[in-house]
């Protein structure tokens, strides 16, 4: 029971229960709690069990084999067959390998959620989403999109991450712009900056000839901003 909250920790305990006793193969009901709250890792909240510490939760999750991890995943998907965002989500944690067709309902999920606002949502969405497909271009392109929803909450953690995931040989033109306007790594490292403004310059050339004129004008006004902060050289204002 433990586990399945680490794994969902915005999971109801009616749902946790559903999905233990399915993982048990026998009904698991309140009586399974009384030691680990007493234990002091858990708290019953309503109608939600919460962890005490959220390195407790991660603890839990992480030594579990990679086997349980994936039989809790689909516990859980089963138990919450009335929310199916969120079941498509654990789908996508139970799977192992590619799924092309998961994968294009996540990234349709994700599109629902952006249209909503939800942005936060549609990160983790794009993120399994391009985990499950095969294709190298494909996998780049979906990871792009993760990187702009994250930055776009500020979530500078898991921004990194995702640019840390992506191939960068796998990079269009406008790709390799749209991350260049998100990425602090790419664009606007302190070290070299006349560097930077031209690699800015030719990389917004490309975005502009693939067609990303958006993107282009977006990373053009960064290189002003960057040649009027940083002292460019006339070499560069002339770029």
């Amino acid at each position: 029971l433990l586990r399945l909250a680490a794994a969902d920790e915005g999971a109801g305990l009616a749902d946790l229960l559903r999905a233990a006793s399915q993982v048990e193969g026998c009904d698991v009901t309140l009586d399974a709690l009384p030691a680990a709250v007493a234990a002091g890792m858990v708290e019953i909240d309503g109608a939600q069990l919460r962890f005490r510490h959220p390195l407790m939760r991660s603890a839990i999750y992480t030594r579990a084999t990679v086997a349980d991890r994936l039989a809790t995943h689909r516990a859980i998907a089963v138990a919450m067959a009335d929310t199916p965002e969120r079941r498509l989500l654990h789908l996508a944690a139970a799977t192992l390998g590619p799924d092309e067709e998961l994968a294009a309902k996540l990234e349709r999920f994700a599109d629902t959620a952006l249209a909503r606002g939800k942005v936060a949502s549609a990160v983790p969405a794009l993120r399994q989403a391009a985990e499950l497909v095969q294709d190298p271009r494909r996998r780049t392109e979906i990871l792009v999109r993760a990187v702009e929803s994250a930055s776009e909450i500020n979530d500078r953690v898991h921004t990194q991450l995702l640019l840390d995931r992506a191939d960068m040989s796998e990079l269009g033109p406008l790709e390799r712009a749209r991350l260049m306007v998100v990425s602090d790594k790419a664009a606007f490292e302190p070290d070299e900056p006349h560097r930077r403004i031209e690699d800015m310059v030719t990389t917004a050339a490309g975005a502009f000839d693939a067609g990303g004129v958006q993107v282009a004008e977006n990373l053009l006004w960064r290189a002003a901003a960057r040649c009027f902060f940083q002292d460019g050289d006339a070499r560069v204002r002339t770029l």
